[in-house]
Order: structure tokens, then sequence, then C-alpha cells
């Protein structure tokens, strides 16, 4: 209500009114039959009543509003790969005009479809289309969707919807939903045309599957490459690796029927410390859409130092016996080993046979500068009769405050319950395995770089030939931070299991890394695996070095370097981050080089890390394309060549004639995410008719009062009342 007076004020005076009223009313007509005296009584006291309901003003506030037309935009891609012949006799830029003059027709012209071309950025246009030409460089669709989105969010028209003309090819930008979702967000669907079909690309790539090794001195060195042939039919390339100097070192020729992957690997062996670049390459071949992956470049970091091992075995047995002996025979090892014979007497040997030596008393080490002078500790059983409650939290903080490594060699150390050392496992034990197993890598042991070069893949038939294995333990969970690197498959019931057998786990600055399994030994001491060669020592050799240098800190460097990702796009972001293995308070930000060969490209200053004391990190881009070497020099060292290397290739951008095949999946994904659908040339009235749907009313900010009294009814009403009256008492001799 919106009264004239205050309502409490209002109603007491309508109250007293209607009252007084039908008093007089009834007062003077005290000569009337009785039903005339009510009659004139009621209809005074009801067009009182009609007047108290206009002073008291019953109604709504209403907000005034218009009519805002809507408008539907048409994006039309013109990137050059729109220059494409295959949609019928046209091109795809000539069907994509037609069908824009077709559809602005339908939907009533040109002042309600705004059209917009575009290939990297958004190109407002007027009148026809047609007068451009399909020659973009680059197409980003996500890009220009987000462009008509702001557009009309300053125009007067309600945008209804985005009809999009492409053949779906993105180029630029990334591959996010978050244009289609606002999209979605504000109800503007967008309905593409797919215009264009698969044509075949013809490529002959070369991908390494590591961009980045680590490796020591005179050490042989697998490096692998992947060969992806596509389009060319039969052919036999030859792959090549070539030193920085361009000396061809190795030379392989691969056969391809038709399109297929195939792996080929070259063996170095550097013989000096510091950082060496490699490049794999192969001839282009007539018709490749793209030559620029015909050559891809790999860095290799080379150390002249020794990974200095720990291994401590409580219950000797074959296996940690041909362990030992199998590390103490590389050159880039240094072992010590110490045996447990009797309750207090063990036996410990150095790397020098000559050294070994029974002792009693201190069997472990008992201090943090101890523990630190060994880059990796291996436990094989019986760990129990080495560790005490003290030395497992010095252990703890080894590996995770000092970057120190930790590998059970022979699956769950101890015996029983040993609740301090098992909070350093990567699992919680279950039961014994029941049944012979066989072991087979995973994806993440290849992608973690153990698996695929340094051994066998995970499809190499290799594992298929080596005997099945019996001594493992189920598991029961797997904690937070940790990757199954080989899975073993058995039968129970006719059905297979799988369990892990070799996990690992980032445990603060370092890692632990549990082999599930017991007598591998097994491997080499079969004549039906003689076709397998020397699976069980390539295996812990492997194992060991991976071990020592895929853990954040590399052995004996009090720095380590890490990159987020070795493979980029010129002007993507990189984050390098450099931690410090003992932070000293204070310690200055170590300098970082970028270089593309001998040319120096960037010096990079990293900022420390709030509240994480030796730690420093920064964000940095280059924008020419290439290979890159990032060298960290240790202050501490005076050696050049002592410093930190890792490898950052720069991929070109990607052209519009490498793949010029039409991607319907990701505009089809782009409806969706929008809220609209994928047209077609005779379903483009499903979108004219968004047109009219999305015109909608629009609040201007003022409000007005609405009086429900203000109708001829209630007036009508109001005036028979006293009109009827009148009459009666007319009728009656009462004026």
């Amino acid at each position: 209500m919106n009264p004239l007076l205050p309502i409490e004020d209002l109603a007491l005076w309508a109250c007293l009114l209607m009252a007084g009223a039908g008093f007089l009313a009834w007062r003077s007509s005290a000569k009337c039959r009785r039903f005339i005296r009510v009659l004139l009584a009621g209809l005074r006291v009801a067009g009182v009543a009609c007047l108290a309901v206009i002073a008291l003003n019953p109604g709504r506030w209403s907000d005034l509003s218009r009519r805002n037309p809507s408008e539907l935009a048409v994006l039309v891609d013109r990137s050059a790969s729109m220059a494409t012949r295959d949609a019928g006799e046209s091109t795809r830029w000539e069907a994509a005009c037609a069908l824009t003059r077709e559809f602005r027709r339908l939907a009533g012209g040109p002042e309600h479809t705004p059209l917009y071309l575009f290939a990297g950025e958004l190109e407002p246009a007027a009148g026809d289309p047609g007068k451009a030409r399909a020659d973009g460089e680059t197409t980003d669709i996500l890009r220009a969707v987000e462009g008509v989105l702001n557009l009309s969010r300053t125009g007067g028209r309600n945008l209804a919807g985005i009809l999009l003309l492409s053949d779906g090819r993105q180029i630029g930008g990334t591959a996010s939903g978050e244009a289609a979702l606002r999209a979605r967000a504000r109800d503007v669907p967008v309905y593409p045309l797919v215009l264009g079909s698969a044509i075949e690309r013809k490529d002959l790539a070369i991908e390494p599957l590591r961009r980045h090794h680590v490796t020591f001195k005179g050490q042989r060195t697998r490096l692998v490459a992947r060969i992806r042939a596509t389009g060319l039919g039969p052919i036999r390339p030859a792959v090549r690796l070539l030193d920085e100097a361009g000396t061809v070192l190795g030379e392989e020729t691969l056969s391809f029927e038709g399109d297929g992957e195939q792996t080929v690997s070259f063996v170095v062996t550097p013989e000096s410390r510091g950082h060496r670049e490699y490049r794999f390459e192969t001839g282009g071949w007539e018709g490749e859409s793209t030559q620029g992956n015909n050559q891809a470049r790999v860095g290799v970091a080379v150390l002249d130092g020794r990974i200095r091992v720990l291994m401590a075995e409580g219950v000797p047995y074959w296996d940690s016996k041909f362990i030992a002996q199998l590390l103490r025979r590389q050159p880039n090892v240094e072992m010590i080993s110490v045996y447990r014979l009797s309750a207090d007497r063990f036996f410990r040997v150095e790397t020098d046979l000559a050294d070994a030596a029974q002792i009693t008393g201190a069997v472990f080490p008992d201090s943090a500068a101890e523990l630190d002078v060994y880059d990796l500790v291996v436990f094989g059983k019986g760990a129990e009769y080495f560790l005490t409650p003290e030395r497992v939290r010095l252990l703890r903080e080894f590996v995770r405050d000092r970057g120190g490594c930790l590998l059970f060699a022979r699956g769950k150390a101890y015996s029983g319950e040993f609740p301090e050392l098992a909070n350093l496992e990567p699992m919680e034990w279950g039961e014994r395995v029941a049944s012979p197993f066989s072991v087979r890598p995973t994806e993440a042991g290849a992608s973690a770089g153990l698996f695929g070069d340094m051994l066998p893949g995970p499809e190499d038939p290799v594992w298929g030939r080596l005997p099945p294995l019996t001594f493992a333990q189920r598991v029961r969970k797997l904690k937070a931070f940790s990757d199954v690197l080989v899975e073993g498959h058995s039968e129970m019931a006719g059905h297979e299991q799988s369990f892990p057998v070799v996990v690992r786990r980032r445990f603060g600055k370092g890692m632990v890394v549990v082999v599930n399994a017991d007598g591998l030994w097994q491997w080499d001491f079969f004549p039906s695996v003689q076709d397998a060669g020397t699976m069980y020592q390539d295996f812990w050799s492997q194992l060991v070095q991976w071990s020592a240098t895929f853990s954040e800190f590399l052995p004996g460097s009090r720095y380590a370097l890490g990159l987020s990702a070795r493979v980029t796009r010129p002007g993507e972001p990189v984050r390098l981050r450099v931690t410090q293995r003992l932070p000293e308070p204070g310690a200055p930000a170590p300098e970082v080089r970028v270089q593309q060969g001998a040319e120096p490209a960037r010096t990079l200053w990293p900022a420390p890390v709030p509240e994480e004391p030796g730690r420093w990190e920064t964000v940095f881009s280059l924008d020419r394309p290439g290979s890159y070497q990032v060298a960290l020099r240790d202050p501490g060292e005076n050696d050049a060549s002592a410093g930190l290397y890792d490898t950052l290739e720069v991929l070109p951008a990607p052209r519009e004639e490498d793949n010029v095949s039409a991607d319907p999946d990701f505009l089809r994904e782009l409806a969706e995410l929008s809220g609209g659908q994928v047209v077609t040339p005779e379903t483009l009235d499903v979108v004219a008719r968004r047109l009219a749907a999305g015109e909608e009313e629009v609040k201007t900010g003022t409000a007005t009062w609405e009086p429900a009294w203000d109708r001829g009814w209630f007036l009508v009403l109001t005036a028979f009342c006293f009109a009827a009256e009148w009459f009666v008492r007319r009728r009656n001799g009462l004026l």
C-alpha cells in the first residue's frame, strides 16, 4: 500500500467515518421501514469504504522496462587453411562466404547479424565477406569468441548467439574451455558449421624419448628417439646421430610399409665433464607438410664423480650378495656394504675388496655428517638390526631435508612391525603373493625416465621372456606422491591380478624407492633367458643410477636445478627453480645462464621464495625456436664445467600449412560447452529462430506505483453506492 496519510491514522479515521456515516444514515431514515433504513445505512457505509480504499491506495511498485532487440553474430574463419579446396567445387572460404550471405538473408538482414572475420585476431567487417581473403597465418577460434563476447557487452543489442563458420583447426592459443563456458554463462550459445574434411597429412617426425640425460664420464649412454611416418607410404629413412661439431656418430636405416612408429637408439660415451648436445636427424621426403620436425636435439649432462652407496643387509642372501658385487664393479659407484653375521658381529666391505673387515660397535652412521657422505642408502632384509629410533630420524632428515635417496632392494626390509621406518615407505604392506608372477613396466615408469631408454620399455618382449618370480607381497594402500613404476601380474582362481613391484615416492627433497620382489638373480642364472641378455645386471645398475640422478639433487651437488617444462613454444612461460641442499641463511641467489650453442640468450637471477630458505624461483620465456642449455654455476666450484645443466627445447610455432585437416571434434566440444550445437547448411534456420527468441526485456532502473483501485469497475462501484442511496431516499420522500 501507498497511503495518502500514515496508515495507522488513516485506518482510525476510516473506521470513524464509516461508523459516523452509518449512524447518520440510520438516524435520518427513522420514519421508514426497517429494511429501507438498513439499506440506506449499508449503501452509505459501502460508499465511504470505497473512498477509504482510495485513500489507502493499494497497489505495487513496477520497474519500467523496454524491449531490447537481439542480434546473432556471424564469425567467419579467414585463416590460410580455409583456402583448401575440399568444400565441393569450392574452397572452404568460398563456401563460408556463400553460407554467410544465405544466413543473413534468413535472419532478416545485416542489421541483425553483425559480421566478424578472424585468423589470429578478431576483425569486425562490413559488407560482403568475399572482399577479404583466406590468408591468415594462424587460427585462434577461442580468442575470436572471447572478442565477440567482449564487444557485445558495449552494444545496445542482446547477443542471442554466435554462428561460427570454420574448419576447426585451432592453431594459436590453447585449447581451453573458458571462452565456451563464459558464453554459456551469458546464454550466448555457439553454433559451429564445420567446413572441410580430413586431409591426408604427409610427415616424417623425430621425437626423443628424453630431452635431457644425466650420465657419468666414460659411461655408455643410450639415446633413444621415436620416428613417426604418416601418409608417405613405403619408405626407408636413414636416421643419424650427430654431435655438436656435426660429426656423424651413428646411422640406422628404418623400413616403413605405411603409417607407423619405430624407435631408434644410439650409444654415446662422453669422455669429459660438462654439457654435451647431440642431434637426431633424417632427410626430408617429397610432399611432407613440414620438415621442421625432421631433427631433434638432446642434451647430456656429464658428471665425473661417483655415486656413494651404503648398503646394509641384516639377513644376507643371494640377491644382496649379487647386487653388492654388481654395484662394486660399476666405475661410477663407490660402494660400502655392511652385513650382519651374528648378534654383535658385522662384516664391512669397502669398494676395494681388500679393505673388507669384521667390525663391532657402530655399523650405521650415527650423525647427519656421517650420513651425508652417501647419495644412496640401500636396505635388504633385517633393517631392524641396524636402525634405532634415532637413526631412523637421521635417515628421514637425510631424505626429506638433504635430498638423499633410500632404496629398499628386497621388499619389506624388516620383520614384524617397525612403525618408524614404515613412515618412510611409499606403501602399506599386505599379505604374501601366493603364486608366481611376471613383471612389466608401467607408463609411469616410462614417463619417469627409467624404462624406454635406460631399460627396455613397457612394450618390449624381453619382459615376457624372463622367468617368473615367487617372492613379493601385496600392497594394501599407496601413500601420497607414490608412483608405480613396475607391476607384477599373477593368476588367482583363473583371474589375473596385478600389484606394485617397483614404487617410488617423492619425500621432501629426496626419494624413496621400493623393489617389492626377491630372487631377481634368477634372471641371469636360468638357461631359458639367455636371449634376454644381461637383464639382471642392467636392471640393478640402471635402477641405482636412476635413483641417484632422478632425485632432486645430483650426486655430490650442493644445488638442484629444475624446469617446469623441457619443451615449450615461443613466448610460453617456463618456471625455473633452484634449491640449495643445506640452506645457508643469507646466501645470494645463484646465477643461471641460458644459451643457444655458444651464444648467450638470457642471464637469470632467481628470487628467494618466502618462508622457504635455500630456494629461489623465477619465470622466463624465449622467443626464438631452438635448443637451449640452462646452466647453473656452483659458487663454490672453481671448475667452469662443474655446474648443473638442463636442456630446454623451444619448438617453432605451429603453422597453418602443417595440418589443414578439418577438426570437427574441437568444434563439437566448443558447441557443447557453450550450450549450442553443430549445424549444417540445411539447418541454418535453427540459428535464425534463436534470433527472435533472444529478444528480452531490459529494465531502465526507474519504478512507478501502479494503484490497484485505479480500475473502471471500482469507480463505478463507488458512484453506484452514493447514487443508489440518493435514489432510495428520493423514492421514500426523504429528500
